[in-house]
């Protein structure tokens, strides 16, 4: 090759790199967007077009009003959604604690009262202690019982609310009815395609495939 030959493929692998490359480093350009992900222009109605231009304008000022932090108006909204869902949040730890309490105090008035039971019967004997013993079984003890009975009652009634059977309108029991035909249609349709597919590899079996497939299933009912 000649030189002249040399420099001119040169000068037109640096135009190439000029024109393509070095452009694309400086200034790249982006990939076209796939057809249908933004509607064609002219197919927009006047509202739309309206619609458009108000979202950009819209989306253009709130980037500018969140542009040194968070705009004074959106901050007053959160502190004060903060401030109610931690007075929520409150009041319920207030109600749970406030009933922490109450079983408590429960707890701790059957506590005296027992105590108080064994200093008597210490006191007056054994005869006076029933006495007492009974009269506490009738308070405490029994609205225990009572309390106990109406949670299994409970229990008892959400079961048996929880096994009832749904009962499915029309239009649902049609709906069932025609997703389990489908099914169904769709096993059949299955199980024909296998079967043909057998029928055709052993239509396709050589003879002697047939007859050392044969004398195979003869030895194993022999054995």
């Amino acid at each position: 090759m000649t030189k002249r030959g040399v420099a001119g493929a040169l000068a037109r692998r640096a135009w190439d790199y000029l024109r393509n490359d070095l452009r694309e480093i400086v200034w790249p350009r982006p990939m076209p967007d796939p057809p249908g992900k933004f509607p064609r222009i002219s197919s927009m109605s006047a509202g739309e077009h309206l619609a458009c231009w108000w979202d950009g304008i819209t989306s253009y000022v709130d980037g500018w009003r969140w542009y040194n932090g968070e705009p004074k108006r959106e901050r007053e909204a959160r502190l004060e959604r903060e401030r109610r869902e931690r007075i929520a949040r409150g009041e319920a730890e207030a109600a749970a604690d406030a009933g922490r309490a109450e079983w408590d105090q429960d707890l701790d008035g059957v506590a005296e009262e027992l105590e108080g039971m064994l200093k008597a019967g210490k006191r007056v004997g054994l005869e006076a202690w029933k006495v007492q013993f009974k009269h506490f079984y009738k308070t405490r003890m029994a609205a225990y019982r009572e309390g106990v009975k109406e949670f299994i009652e409970g229990y008892k009634e959400g079961r048996a609310e929880a096994l009832k059977p749904v009962e499915l309108t029309e239009e649902e029991k049609e709906e069932a009815r025609a997703e389990a035909a489908l099914i169904a249609a769709e096993l059949a349709r299955r199980r024909e395609a296998r079967m043909a597919e057998e029928t055709k590899q052993r239509a396709v079996q050589s003879p002697d495939d047939i007859a050392a497939g044969s004398r195979a299933q003869t030895e194993r009912s022999s054995i």
